[in-house]
């Protein structure tokens, strides 16, 4: 056998051992990644219809945190965009909707993280600017003093 063809085949061996290695690192990899992030959930309240049920939702898009029915303590939001999930807080932004049009953007963070229930209370401030809807239809802006809020979910 030449030196030539000694040195292509330790060339092909070497290449098939860095394949098998590169795969088996890979299937690894991707199997404990996928056990390392079990699925966070949190509880979320609709009240369509008068009727209030509650659905356990993964990075809910819009949620009413705390309740069942309509009270001072709901933290109903929507448009919700997540920085963070999965973690010991789940942080993200969106708009604070209540009575009479009202809304402002607000900024919060669920924490509590249960291995059971998932996140339990959520905390954040709703923002200085906000819109209501006047007598006649018209959405009428304003300022105010930050709202800050805790609550259970």
């Amino acid at each position: 056998m030449t030196k030539a063809r000694r040195t292509r085949i330790n060339h092909v061996v070497i290449a098939v051992a860095c394949t098998l290695v590169m795969a088996a690192f890979g299937a690894w990899q991707t199997e404990s990644a996928s056990a390392a992030t079990p699925k966070v959930y949190t509880s979320c309240w609709n009240g369509d219809g008068g009727k209030w049920s509650m659905k356990w939702k993964v990075k809910p898009r819009t949620c009413s945190f705390n309740g069942d029915e309509m009270h001072a303590a709901q933290v109903p939001l929507t448009n919700m965009r997540w920085s963070t999930w999965g973690h010991k807080t789940a942080c993200g932004r969106g708009v604070y909707v209540y009575n009479g049009g009202y809304r402002a953007a607000a900024t919060f963070c669920l924490y509590d993280l249960s291995e059971v229930d998932g996140y339990l209370k959520i905390r954040g401030v709703i923002g200085r600017h906000f819109s209501t809807i006047d007598g006649s239809g018209d959405r009428q802006y304003g300022t105010q003093k930050p709202i800050h809020f805790r609550s259970e979910t």
